[in-house]
């Protein structure tokens, strides 16, 4: 799992203190979004046609993401379930009905369509379906060089490098991908009061944090340097990573709120 820490305290008695976690990521959600950026990368339109070409990176996303599958016949459009397989028939006079021409002249407007095929054959996709890292990256290793051991750390910018520390923690086993995505979303949940308003009263933006400060060592840590807005700090290992149970502290278990 990664972690993103405050660095400091914040103006708020309410606010973030230092050593909160701001953001807790376990590795399938890492993988599952760094798979979707290599695959929603835009490609080079037809010249003429305007039209993404067919058996792209961003075909396939649309593929594992999408519920139908659109593909026009003249006037009329095949509707099929990419769950079901089930196919339906649309166009201006049924009860589901579809103006197929003006539809995709007005979709095609969009620098970043996703309309694929040929003029008169055009084909999309519409509806979600959920999907998991290991479906998507199954595809993506499939059909490209990237390898999902290359894209396992979530990609923070240069600024929340510099204003905040991400750091990585392993779980029961020892391995950073131990970890699941509920606890890594119950580490980013406040401290609240419900005094009877209709919202809860935050107590404290974070239930959680991470003395970082304390760890000086174990993560190879120049504690002033992370204190530094001009200096870009990562603390994150792919193996080694400290226990999370011996890292993560809650403010409520330990009576320190």
């Amino acid at each position: 799992m990664e972690l993103l820490l405050k660095v400091g305290d914040s103006e708020s008695p309410t606010g973030y203190r230092d050593g909160d976690i701001v953001c807790a990521f376990a590795t399938a959600p890492i993988l599952k979004v760094n798979a979707q950026t290599i695959m929603s990368a835009p490609v080079e339109l037809d010249s003429v046609s305007g039209l993404n070409p067919s058996g792209t990176l961003l075909e396939l996303l649309c593929e594992i993401s999408s519920e139908f599958r659109f593909v026009r016949h003249g006037s009329s459009v095949v509707r099929t379930s990419l769950v079901t397989g089930e196919e339906t028939m649309h166009d201006a006079t049924t009860a589901e009905s579809i103006h197929v021409t003006p539809f995709l002249k007005r979709r095609l407007k969009h620098p970043r369509h996703k309309i694929f095929g040929e003029t008169g054959s055009e084909y999309w996709f519409g509806g979600t379906r959920q999907f998991s890292a290991t479906e998507i990256w199954s595809v993506l290793e499939q059909h490209s060089d990237h390898s999902r051991a290359d894209y396992r750390t979530w990609p923070f910018s240069f600024a929340e490098r510099s204003h905040f520390l991400p750091m990585s923690c392993a779980g029961y086993d020892g391995h950073e991908d131990d970890i699941s995505h509920p606890t890594a979303q119950k580490r980013c949940e406040p401290v609240t009061e419900d005094n009877g308003t209709p919202e809860p009263i935050d107590i404290a933006k974070r239930e959680w944090f991470v003395p970082y400060w304390d760890l000086s060592q174990t993560l190879s840590l120049n504690i002033d340097d992370v204190r530094d807005n001009a200096m870009m700090i990562d603390a994150r290992m792919t193996t080694g990573s400290p226990a999370l149970d011996s890292t993560n502290i809650s403010k409520v278990i330990n009576g320190l709120i």
